[in-house]
């Protein structure tokens, strides 16, 4: 795992890279800039398999997912190929909060419903 930038110079030819990118305002994030400016240039990556995740906030519907998208885009027009279709997940809200007695009971007793 590393970050996009560390990438700039060139993606692996001889495994699937799997990209996991986040749009800043529409822009790459800090750690994707040198990336994505490299990946608008022509560049003939026929060897490279890859899939892409995107990542953000839907709250910012203008922008959201525009920078997965169009690294995709921009893999698949320079000749990569696409293992599977671009997969996105929204931020979550709050992380999962364990409320007590719900995922308590021992897993061999049925809920009290369901005794009767």
């Amino acid at each position: 795992m590393a970050s996009l930038d560390a990438y700039a110079g060139g993606l692996p030819t001889d495994r699937p890279v799997v990209i996991a990118a986040a749009s800043y305002n529409g822009r790459p994030t800090d750690d994707a800039t040198a990336f994505a400016a490299r990946l608008e240039e022509d560049h003939d990556l026929s060897g490279v398999t890859y899939a892409v995740l995107g990542v953000g906030d839907r709250n910012w519907a203008a922008t959201y997912q525009h920078v997965p998208t169009r690294i995709d885009e921009r893999l698949a027009e320079s000749g990569a190929t696409r293992l599977v279709e671009r997969a996105r997940r929204r931020r979550l809200r709050r992380p999962h909060r364990h409320r007590p007695g719900v995922h308590d009971r021992p897993a061999h007793r049925p809920p009290a419903a369901v005794r009767r």
